[in-house]
């Protein structure tokens, strides 16, 4: 857990307790920073030959100041046995700067560094819960007029509900087994390190290439003619990007330029008088996932569109450049930062499938209406036709 600084009466500082606990023996350990300190529990080994469980624990001074004493909590219904490691360490009744029974740490340990020591403990399969632990940096402690001691608290030996049993030693975790008929394979794809997507606008001022349209503008203006731009986004397509690697890291900084054409077209009362080609370049940049080994042929951009903003203002340059025109472009991009790698996935190869799906066919119907005869003529056939040769 964390604690709040604390100040004894020769206003000396007091060091919070720094890091939390889960069940199963580890401490979790917060950013280690100025005034305060960060206990951790290393590892839990077990000698059932001897009856003893031995507690490895890391103590990390992060100062200023140094820290001058370091006590942890002797829980009812355990049995302390002897310290080991780098500190000595003894069970002083007399030096209960806390209000509990401790294990004194002799040897303090200097701002920003580490020390490990071991506490060994009679028994197996002790049961674990939070426990106490506190330093000693300046006179704290439970006399008259003194500041309590800063404490916090870790996994340790303690008579609380069982925990499940910590392993003796760190294990590798078991391959799992594949699905039936799935074997391991190694595959090599493409692995995305990092993709982001954004937008920005940048508006430039761009003079009119065509003489006789930049002439044509000019003496519109002056005669108080109507006079539109009409501005034409070009295709994500045509657009045109390249990056540099500024600096390699998690996160590194990554410089990204964008080329933009549109299409400008001036118009005077309605009547298109001239077109011609703006280019407008976006400078980027931006935070990426661009660890070493990454490289600019690594990323890619592309532009997924392009708007561009009519404005239909006209600003006078100098001669002999004549009027500038106005152009807003709105480009919005995606870049994305893949590299090649080998996995290994579970996996079998695929068989095609049958040609079962049936597609319908169309069937054509003959317009019988289009059969056309040519007309009878009845008073030639069949006529009266008696065999009558009167």
């Amino acid at each position: 857990m964390n604690g709040s600084n604390l100040t004894n009466q020769q206003n000396e500082v007091l060091i919070p307790a720094c890091g939390t606990c889960e069940a199963g023996g580890l401490a979790i350990d917060t950013v280690c920073i100025n005034n305060t300190y960060r206990v951790s529990l290393l590892q839990i080994t077990e000698d059932p030959g001897n009856n003893e469980t031995a507690f490895t624990y890391e103590f990390c001074s992060c100062g200023p100041p140094a820290i001058s004493n370091l006590a942890l909590e002797l829980c009812p219904g355990t049995t302390f046995l002897r310290c080991e490691g780098g500190a000595s360490c003894t069970d002083d009744p007399n030096q209960q700067f806390f209000l509990f029974p401790h294990v004194k740490i002799d040897e303090g340990v200097p701002e920003g560094q580490c020390a490990q020591f071991t506490l060994v403990y009679e028994g197996v399969n002790l049961p674990l819960s939070q426990i106490t632990v506190g330093i000693k940096a300046g006179e704290c402690g439970t006399g008259e007029g003194q500041d309590p001691c800063p404490t916090g608290s870790i996994l340790g030996p303690c008579g609380a509900a069982p925990t499940p049993t910590p392993t003796p030693t760190p294990t590798t975790t078991p391959t799992p087994t594949p699905p039936p008929d799935f074997d391991r394979e190694c595959i090599k794809v493409d692995k995305v390190y990092d993709w982001v997507f954004y937008s920005d606008q940048y508006e430039n001022k761009n003079f009119i290439p065509d003489k006789n349209c930049r002439e044509a503008v000019s003496k519109a203006l002056e005669c108080g003619d109507d006079v539109d731009i009409k501005c034409t986004p070009s295709k994500p397509e045509d657009v045109k990007c390249s990056v540099n690697i500024v600096q390699n890291g998690n996160p590194g900084l990554v410089e990204v330029v964008w080329t933009v054409p549109v299409l400008v077209t001036v118009l005077i009362n309605g009547k298109k008088v001239c077109r011609f080609t703006v280019r407008t370049q976006f400078d980027d940049e931006i935070a990426l996932c661009v660890p070493e080994g990454v490289t600019a042929d690594h990323i890619s951009c592309k532009a997924t569109q392009v708007i561009c903003i009519n404005n239909n203002r006209i600003l006078m340059g100098p001669d002999p450049f004549g009027p500038m025109v106005r152009v807003k472009v709105m480009l919005c991009k995606e870049i994305q930062v893949e590299v090649p790698v080998k996995l290994e996935v579970f996996a079998r190869f695929c068989q095609p499938r049958s040609n079962d799906i049936v597609i319908p066919t169309p069937t054509a119907e003959c317009n019988l209406d289009s059969i056309q005869f040519p007309p009878q003529c009845p008073d030639i056939f069949p006529g009266n036709n008696n065999n009558n040769n009167d």
